[in-house]
């Protein structure tokens, strides 16, 4: 018995900037999509909303406002990034022939067939 043969394109990504660019309008989003309670989603909602940076170096402090990104050293910053990457990997999961293997913000992607030119396709 002869196996079948099949052909594989793997596409890996780092994702720059990863945690500091979270695009915070879209974690309601994602909350609201997973059906979290409303007692958690105004809690996420919340601690999003308004948020700064100070920085204060002898007489002279800074302070700007921030717009996006999971909050750095924070319990909270990878289980929002966790919902951001989950969606991605919803939409992969419905292509056949397509696996993901993820940590953090790193992504490998496989794509598998017997057909290069499908498998390009899908890429």
């Amino acid at each position: 018995m002869q196996e079948e043969k099949s052909l594989t394109i793997l596409i890996f990504l780092d994702i720059k900037g990863a945690f500091d660019h979270a695009w915070w309008p879209g974690i309601p989003v994602l909350l609201k999509n997973f059906a979290v309670p409303s007692n958690i989603f105004h809690l996420v909602r919340d601690f999003l909303n308004d948020r700064s940076a100070s920085l204060t170096l002898g007489r002279v402090s800074v302070s700007r406002s921030l717009q996006r990104g999971c909050p750095q050293g924070s319990v909270s910053g990878p289980l929002l990034w966790n919902l951001i990457m989950n969606s991605l990997l919803a939409r992969l999961s419905k292509i056949s022939g397509c696996e993901t293997i993820t940590f953090a913000d790193d992504l490998l992607i496989c794509f598998q067939g017997k057909c290069l030119d499908d498998i390009l396709e899908l890429a």
